[in-house]
C-alpha cells in the first residue's frame, strides 16, 4: 500500500506538487479555507514534494474554537466510560491500521519503518495506560465535609512539533479527549499528513463532530491564533523553548491555563569512572534511539575531565559494535529542512575549528546528495562556548565534555537551553540524588532507570497526564451529608457537567 492509499480518505485532489490537497477538518468536516494559499509536505530523503496542506488562517482557527466550544458541555457531561470507549476504539483501529502509519510516516519523516512501526505500538500502548487511568480516576471525592470535583479545562489548543509526531498527536489529544475537553489541534507544517490520519481514526472510533478540530498552517499565524484566542481554555504546546517563550508572551494577556513540554536534547553525567562503561554506552544507546526516531537536539555526555580520553575511546568502540551489528548510521532519519541541515553541518566545522575533536565523522564535505541527512559525529573536548553544546537542532551530534566535579557538571548540563531528561551515574547512590536534586529539569534518571514508555507514569503537568487537562474545584458545605447528596445527586450532575466557568469561557 502506497502513502497515497493511506491518505485515500481525505477530502484531497490531485496537484502537480504533490498528490494530493487536504482541507481543514472542523465540526466533523473536511473544508476549504478561505484563501487558496497552501504548504508543500515534502519527504525528507528525496526533497519530493508529496502532497499540500492548506495555510490555515485566524478565521479558519475561529470557526475551529467555535466548533470545539459549541461541543464541549455536551462531551464534558459524557460519562468518563463513554469517553474512555472511543478513545480505546482509536486505539484498536491505529493497532488495525500500523502498516498505513508505517508507509505514510516513513515518508513524511524520513524514518525508517521499524522505527515508525516502533513509534505505532509504543502509541497503542500509550492510548490502553491513558484509557486505563482515565477508568481509575477520581472524578469526584468526599473529604468530611468538603467535596473535591475534578473538571475538565474546557477548550484546549494543540500545537505539536515536526518531531515524533505521532507520539505528540496520539499522545496529548488523548488525554485531553479523556480528561473531558474538546480540541483544535495545529500539526506541524512539516508533517502534518500523520496528525490528519490520527484525527480520520478519530472520527471512525465514534468522535462526536466538533470534538477535535484540525486546522494546519504556519505557527505565527495559526498558532499564535489559538494561543490568543480567548475562548482557549488551556494551550498544550510541544516545542523548542524560542518557541514556547513567544507562546507564553501570547498567553500572557488572557491568562490561560499552559501546559509545556520542552525540546528532546539529553545530558548524561558521569559523577565517577566506576560506571563509565555502562554510562557511555548508554549515552550513545540513548542518542541513537532518539535520532533513529527523528529528535534533533544533540547529546552531552559529561564526564570527568582526567577520565576524557577513556569516554572518547567507550564511545568510539560503542558505536563501532553497534555500526557492525545494526547499521544505526544508515538507520538514522534525515533533519527536517535543509536550513536544519545546513545549520548542523555548519555546527560541526565550526567546533572543529574551534579546538574540539572529531572521534566520529568531522567537518563534513559539501551537500551533494538529495535528502537533509548529517553524519552521526561525535565531537570531543566540546566547552559550554561552542555553539554545538546548546544549539536546539543541531542533529545527529553526541559531544563529550570534560567537567571537574559534581557542581561543574549539574552546572554544564543545565546551561544548554533544550529541554528533555537528564541522567545521573554514580556508584554513590546519595551522590547521585544530590546531583539530581540539583539539576534544574523535569526528568532525571539515575543509573539507567526506564522512560514512562518503558512502564513508568507520566510527570504531572505533562502533555500525557490527564491531570494537566483538568480543574480541580473544592465546594465546602456545613455538614458531611449536605456535600455527599448535593454533588451526587442526579440534579447536580445534570446541571453541572463539569464544564469549565473561568474567564467567562465555554459555559454551557
Amino acid at each position: 500500500m502506497t502513502y497515497q492509499q493511506c491518505v485515500s480518505r481525505f477530502r484531497h485532489t490531485p496537484t502537480a506538487d504533490g498528490p494530493f490537497t487536504t482541507g481543514v477538518l472542523i465540526n466533523g468536516q473536511w473544508a476549504d479555507t478561505q484563501n487558496d494559499k497552501t504548504l508543500i509536505v515534502r519527504n525528507p530523503i528525496t526533497e519530493e514534494a508529496i502532497g499540500r496542506v492548506p495555510a490555515g488562517t485566524a478565521l479558519e482557527a475561529d470557526r475551529a474554537v467555535d466548533a470545539a466550544a459549541r461541543t464541549m458541555p455536551g462531551w464534558a457531561q459524557l460519562p468518563a466510560a463513554r469517553r474512555v470507549g472511543m478513545v480505546a476504539n482509536a486505539g484498536k483501529l491505529l493497532q488495525a491500521r500500523e502498516q498505513d502509519f508505517v508507509q505514510l510516516a516513513s515518508t513524511e519523516w524520513g524514518a525508517l519503518p521499524s522505527v515508525v512501526l516502533e513509534s505505532v505500538q509504543q502509541c497503542h500502548a500509550l492510548l490502553r495506560d491513558l484509557c486505563k487511568r482515565a477508568v481509575g480516576t477520581a472524578w469526584q471525592e468526599f473529604d468530611g465535609r468538603r467535596a473535591v470535583v475534578r473538571e475538565p479545562a474546557g477548550v484546549v489548543g494543540v500545537i505539536t512539533p515536526c518531531e515524533q509526531p505521532l507520539t505528540e498527536v496520539v499522545g496529548t489529544v488523548s488525554a485531553a479527549l479523556l480528561s473531558g475537553c474538546t480540541v483544535v489541534l495545529k500539526p506541524s507544517t512539516l508533517t502534518p499528513l500523520t496528525a490528519f490520519l490520527v484525527a480520520e481514526l478519530f472520527q471512525q472510533a465514534g468522535l462526536p463532530p466538533g470534538v477535535l478540530n484540525v486546522v494546519p498552517g504556519l505557527g505565527h499565524v495559526v498558532g499564535a491564533a489559538l494561543a490568543a484566542h480567548p475562548r482557549i481554555d488551556l494551550l498544550a504546546f510541544s516545542g523548542s523553548r524560542e518557541i514556547a517563550a513567544q507562546v507564553v508572551r501570547l498567553t500572557a494577556d488572557n491568562g490561560k491555563g499552559l501546559v509545556l513540554r520542552g525540546g528532546s536534547g539529553t545530558a548524561v553525567v558521569l559523577l565517577d569512572e566506576a560506571r563509565m562503561a555502562a554510562a557511555v554506552d548508554f549515552a550513545v544507546d540513548d542518542c541513537l534511539r532518539r535520532w533513529s526516531k527523528g529528535a534533533s537536539a544533540p547529546g552531552r555526555l559529561l564526564v570527568p575531565r582526567r577520565a576524557l580520553e577513556q569516554a572518547e575511546e567507550l564511545a568510539w568502540r560503542r558505536l563501532r559494535d553497534r555500526s557492525t551489528a545494526q547499521e544505526p548510521a544508515a538507520a538514522l532519519p534525515p533533519l527536517a529542512t535543509r536550513g536544519q541541515q545546513v545549520a548542523s553541518l555548519d555546527l560541526v566545522e565550526s567546533a572543529v575549528r574551534e579546538g574540539a575533536r572529531a572521534i566520529v565523522g568531522g567537518p563534513p564535505s559539501p551537500i551533494t546528495q538529495r535528502g537533509y541527512f548529517v553524519p552521526l559525529t561525535v565531537l570531543s573536548g566540546v566547552d559550554e562556548a561552542m555553539a554545538v553544546a546548546g544549539y536546539e537542532k543541531a542533529g545527529p551530534i553526541l559531544c563529550v565534555m570534560g567537567h571537574d566535579g559534581p557542581a561543574h557538571a549539574v552546572a554544564l548540563a543545565d546551561a544548554a537551553p533544550h529541554g528533555g531528561p537528564r541522567d545521573v551515574w554514580a556508584s554513590d547512590d546519595q551522590a547521585a540524588l544530590i546531583a539530581a536534586g540539583h539539576l534544574h529539569t523535569d526528568v532525571v534518571r539515575v543509573n539507567g532507570a526506564p522512560t514512562y514508555l518503558d512502564g513508568v507514569g507520566p510527570l504531572p503537568d505533562s502533555p500525557f497526564d490527564l491531570a494537566a487537562f483538568c480543574r480541580v474545584k473544592a465546594i465546602d458545605f456545613s455538614t458531611t451529608h449536605r456535600a455527599r447528596s448535593a454533588v451526587g445527586h442526579p440534579a447536580y450532575l445534570s446541571e453541572h457537567p463539569a464544564t469549565p466557568t473561568t474567564n467567562g469561557r465555554s459555559h454551557p
